[in-house]
């Protein structure tokens, strides 16, 4: 255990949910509670609502942040896939001043980001995207996160126009897969010859995913 711990739970710079320079922003304290009664929330990043209302009950709802989902790090984190999905950006700020990280270069690694030792998350921007589908799944029990699984898919805009949203969609899994991509492909050799299935080790990962959840 760590010998001092840090309550931010009294600074409101680490808080509010806003709409700026075309992106949706929330303070990395935002909660679970406030993201679903957001109509800010609700009309730019409606799978976020969805993930929120999926983490735990009313009490985990009421003090779980947004932004200690995403500092933990955790595979099975609800809000993780939801952020790649979105293209969002994580504002982080030190002594060295504020800058902006990619969600796909977040989380490099097992319980790792990309925050220096020195810096907190400040915000989340997600980028707002008229005519956008998405869609979140969450599927599992509680009573072991091995085996929660997550999926989350963004048609992007033009969506109505069917060979051009398959071309923009994008589809990301949480708590599903090692990282690694021989481990991710014997993981999934083993799960398609459990059930039965053909297994192709030629198909991209990214559809034998698809085909598994």
């Amino acid at each position: 255990a760590p010998e001092r711990v840090l309550d931010l739970w009294r600074l409101d710079e680490l808080r509010g949910i806003a709409v700026r320079d075309g992106a949706l922003e929330l303070g990395a304290l935002t909660t679970y509670a406030e993201i679903r009664a957001s109509a800010e929330c609700r009309a730019h990043a409606p799978i976020l609502v969805e993930a929120a209302a999926t983490i735990g009950a009313a009490q985990i709802q009421n003090r779980g942040t947004l932004g200690g989902n995403v500092v933990n790090a955790s595979p099975a984190g609800d809000t993780l896939p939801v952020l790649l999905a979105l293209d969002a950006t994580l504002v982080a700020v030190g002594p060295r001043g504020e800058r902006e990280i990619a969600a796909a270069d977040f989380w490099p690694a097992y319980r790792r980001t990309e925050l220096a030792p020195d810096e907190l998350l400040a915000r989340v921007r997600i980028p707002r995207s008229d005519g956008r589908v998405e869609h979140f799944r969450k599927v599992g029990t509680r009573c072991r996160h091995p085996h929660r699984h997550h999926l989350c898919i963004d048609s992007g805009p033009g969506h109505h126009e069917f060979k051009k949203a398959l071309q923009q969609c994008k589809a990301f899994c949480g708590d599903l897969l090692p990282a690694d991509a021989k481990q991710r492909s014997a993981a999934l050799e083993k799960f398609y010859k459990e059930r039965g299935w053909r297994y192709n080790k030629e198909t991209p990962i990214e559809t034998r995913v698809l085909r598994a959840v």
